[in-house]
Parts: structure tokens; sequence; C-alpha cells
């Protein structure tokens, strides 16, 4: 399984299905919540290749913790 696949698998678990990412559309949804302030991203070269590394802000531990918190799970609305 590669790495998109992966992390695309586990916003799935964790949203409880609410967010079903297809191949290819998880850099959209990643670019749409730093739009939202809820991530930031830093490029980690490794050699002649480079990743993208994102990093919850603030704002979106704390979305996070309230959901967690209150039991809630994320849907495309709340983001």
């Amino acid at each position: 399984m590669d790495q998109e696949s992966l992390i695309a698998r586990r916003i799935e678990q964790w949203s409880n299905g609410a967010w079903e990412l297809r191949e290819g559309s998880l850099h959209p949804v990643l670019h749409g919540i730093e739009t939202e302030g809820l991530v930031t991203i830093a490029v980690e070269r490794q050699g002649l290749r480079s990743r993208r590394v994102y990093f919850l802000t603030p704002e979106g531990k704390m979305l996070v913790q309230f959901a967690v918190s209150s039991g809630e799970r994320f849907t495309g609305n709340q983001i």
C-alpha cells in the first residue's frame, strides 16, 4: 500500500467513514484544510526526493480536541 492510500485509509477510519477519500483526492483535501488554517506544510528534502509534512495548527488541534471530547465525528461541513 502506498503512503497516500495509507493516509486516506487512516482518515476514513478516524472520521468513522464521514470522509471517503478516493485516489487522487487526498492532496485537494489537505490543501483545503491548509487554506482554512488547520494545518501547515513543511517540505523535507531526502536526497533527490522531497515530501510534504503536514502539521496541525493550534486551531486544528482545538478542532480535533473538541471533536474527540464531544464524541463527534468530522464531516465535510465542519472543515
